[in-house]
């Protein structure tokens, strides 16, 4: 029922067009089509493009679902 982002990269020179946003939107509806209720994703407080594109896509901060994460993960998610 939960569909996990393991990896997801838009070249620098590519940012800020839509493309980041186009892919997680087909991520999610192929989750959804796979039955997924909830999409989780790991990704770094280094990192603020991928935060922003995650938050303005509803994604929230949520507990580790792994033991021992490293010290700069963030984990998100939400319902689809």
């Amino acid at each position: 029922e939960r569909a996990e982002v393991l990896r997801m990269y838009v070249m620098p020179a590519a940012r800020h067009r839509g493309i980041g946003t186009m892919l997680l939107g087909a991520l999610e509806a192929e989750a959804a089509a796979m039955g997924a209720v909830r999409i989780v994703l790991e990704t770094g407080d280094r990192q603020p493009d991928a935060l922003a594109l995650y938050e303005g896509q509803g994604y929230a901060r949520i507990e580790a679902w792994i033991d021992d994460p490293h010290p700069h993960s963030i984990f998100m998610g939400r319902d689809l």
